[in-house]
């Protein structure tokens, strides 16, 4: 069993996981969900509040492309 968090999803990883003489039955990740919700959630702000928006949704994007695994990446 393999465990990680705050981490991009990586090739080398699942392949690791799949091959080998001591193959991997079970990988836990952490997995985030997206930019838009981040922002919502976190602020309280929504698409109509432009400006604050558009600020959360560059922080939030920096964030989960630099130190987690979004979900279209996850599987």
């Amino acid at each position: 069993m393999i465990l990680i968090g705050d981490t991009q999803a990586e090739r080398l990883l699942a392949v690791g996981c799949a091959l080998g003489p001591q193959a991997v039955d079970v990988l836990i990740s952490e997995m985030s969900s997206t930019p838009d919700v981040w922002v919502t959630k976190q602020s309280g702000h929504h698409r109509h509040v432009q400006s604050a928006y558009q600020v959360g949704m560059v922080n939030a994007e920096a964030v989960q492309v630099n130190s987690h695994t979004p979900q279209r990446a996850f599987g």
